[in-house]
């Protein structure tokens, strides 16, 4: 599935609408959006080193940047970042990994 900005914005709108996420884009039904998009899932927490079980489970990663207080979730492959709403690392920010939310999935 490849989501245009136009799309994003659109849902991120219903989503904050529907109570899916609040207006700083800290996600708080991950179920519920990705249910959405016809995907079925059970959520849990892991540490930063879990890696999840490849072709059963997904990950997003949850970060706090240095000397700020919000928590921020971005996904990454490996090193690299595969998507950020806020392009922390373009910008410049440093980062902590503070968990995995790694979800198991069946649609």
């Amino acid at each position: 599935m490849i989501l245009r900005q136009k799309d994003i914005d659109l849902n991120y709108q219903r989503f904050l609408q529907l109570g899916y996420i609040r207006n700083d884009y800290y996600i708080l039904n991950p179920c519920k959006i990705l249910g959405f998009y016809k995907i079925f899932s059970k959520v849990r927490y892991e540490s930063p080193l879990y890696l999840p079980v490849e072709g059963e489970e997904f990950k997003i990663t949850e970060i706090k940047l240095k000397d700020q207080s919000f928590i921020h979730f971005i996904e990454i492959d490996k090193s690299k970042v595969l998507y950020d709403s806020l392009d922390l690392k373009f910008k410049g920010k440093k980062f902590k990994i503070i968990s995995k939310m790694i979800f198991n999935y069946f649609i």
